[in-house]
């Protein structure tokens, strides 16, 4: 009415970032391809158009609804038991809230009974202190090959011995049937005398059937959360149910016999791979039981119902061994990995963004639509990988880079190039850290495209030519030198 026109913006969402046009909406379809992804929404970020960053918010899937399908068990599926609550969505995933629950000992009853009997506790000494701590969980583990025996000495805790021809078991099974048989996948060069492949294990006969050999179990069919232990890991252990074998008897009391079996294997493995100096990590769930399936070759009446992983622990302390669920906000670091790689493979460089924000969900506006406005600011920082500079090497290539870009943040493991820089600010970079650290080619840093990798290769180049003390030495003072010279503009 007033005659004022207020210019709100392009409609498609196409933003201009160093040079290049980007749709937004084509970064957003090709994350949302992603299995771990619910819904995303990139925008563009920066002070000025020189210094564009794209910036990508993501709402991870829910583990029950990852690939469509629910990532539970298939027997925790069946039906609720008196007692039980259906949570839903009100399942704590926040690591700090999972801790003080957790301390809270909900399980304890809290009731004031009048009266009670204190009954003898015997001493804690040494068996009894090597039982409790044997059966923690091990989730470091070394590369060294396991010896055969060893390894065979653990598996032989589920096998079958005969006693008065009488087959016998070192855990119950509802009517003796046991429907829960372990199926195992051994990594390559990780067990003397066994190669890469899956496995089954026949407890009558104490041997392992070759099922695929060459097989190989991607980490990916882990959450993120568990894919590094899964990496370190020598072997993975399944407990697989056969439905034909126990439901003709019990019906749907089945399911629940089942995971009492599982239960009582898990607990003698752990114990029976403490005595032989291996551990074990109880995993759970898994990502895609259907993939895991074809490989173990079961048929439609089988079921995966638990998985853990085992090596060799290696020689760290009990609680460096044990890690709090504190210690799972790492999936979150995990999952940006895991998505910065997946879009670069799908996308141009250029259409990569620089930093990844999760999310527990996106913002909407009072009409319950999406509102880019309310979509928190990450500033100028780029949150990438690696830890901060740590030798003075490092911090005058970072300080460089931050400079150059305007950015006030930079991981030793981030990809120059993931930060969209340009050829004409590359050849300014190349120029400034010459003159910091002294002459290197400029295709050293496309060989060597993070701040710990170029540091390393500039302190090989310079053996011969000077120390790396001197070298070192230089980078600081040039460092010292650019604060003093910008505090300088700064006052100016």
């Amino acid at each position: 009415p007033d005659g004022n026109i207020e210019f709100l913006g392009r409609e498609d969402f196409q933003v201009k970032v160093h040079g290049h046009r980007i749709e937004l909406g084509e970064i957003e379809a090709a994350l949302t391809q992603h299995p771990l992804v619910r819904t995303a929404l990139v925008t563009a970020q920066g002070k000025s158009r020189t210094n564009k960053r794209l910036v990508a918010y993501v709402v991870p899937a829910e583990p029950e609804t990852i690939n469509g399908h629910s990532s539970s068990s298939p027997l925790t599926d069946a039906f609720h038991h008196e007692g039980e609550s259906d949570y839903g969505n009100a399942v704590i995933t926040d690591p700090i809230k999972r801790l003080e629950f957790k301390a809270k000992q909900p399980g304890l009853r809290q009731d004031n009974f009048d009266a009670y009997i204190q009954l003898l506790r015997p001493a804690p000494d040494d068996p009894l202190k090597k039982m409790y701590a044997g059966r923690s969980s091990k989730r470091s583990f070394l590369h060294e090959p396991i010896a055969f025996e060893k390894f065979s000495n653990f598996l032989n805790c589920v096998g079958e011995l005969r006693l008065d021809s009488v087959p016998k078991y070192r855990y119950g099974s509802a009517g003796g049937l046991y429907p829960v048989q372990l199926y195992l996948y051994v990594k390559s060069n990780r067990v003397q005398g066994m190669e890469e492949g899956t496995y089954y294990y026949h407890p009558q006969q104490h041997r392992l059937f070759v099922i695929s050999r060459k097989a190989t179990i991607d980490q990916h069919l882990q959450f993120p959360v568990n894919r590094e232990l899964f990496g370190e890991s020598a072997f993975s252990l399944f407990l697989v149910v056969q439905f034909d074998a126990i439901k003709p008897l019990y019906g749907t009391s089945s399911r629940d016999f089942c995971l009492l079996e599982a239960g009582l294997m898990t607990q003698l493995l752990e114990s029976s791979a403490a005595d032989n100096q291996l551990g074990l990590c109880q995993i759970g769930k898994l990502k895609d039981h259907g993939t895991v399936k074809s490989l173990f070759k079961l048929n439609e009446t089988q079921a995966v119902l638990h998985s853990m992983v085992g090596g060799a622990p290696s020689d760290l302390s009990m609680s460096q061994m044990v890690k709090t669920d504190a210690e799972a906000g790492r999936s979150k670091g995990s999952l940006i990995s895991e998505l910065r790689q997946f879009v670069q493979k799908k996308l141009p460089n250029y259409m990569v963004p620089a930093n990844f924000v999760v999310l527990e969900k996106l913002p909407l506006s009072a009409n319950g639509k999406l509102d880019r406005n309310a979509l928190p600011e990450i500033g100028d920082q780029v949150l990438g990988q690696g830890d901060a500079p740590r030798t003075e090497t490092e911090k005058a290539i970072a300080q460089v880079f931050q400079e150059v870009l305007q950015i006030s943040q930079i991981g030793t493991d981030l990809n120059f190039f993931d930060l969209g820089s340009d050829s004409v600010e590359v050849v300014i970079i190349h120029r400034k850290l010459n003159q910091v650290l002294g002459d290197f080619p400029l295709l050293a840093m496309f060989e060597h495209p993070t701040v710990s990798r170029l540091a390393r290769s500039i302190k090989t180049e310079s053996n011969g030519k000077h120390s790396f003390a001197e070298t070192e030495d230089r980078a600081r003072k040039q460092k010292e030198a650019l604060t003093r010279q910008n505090k300088s503009r700064a006052r100016a």
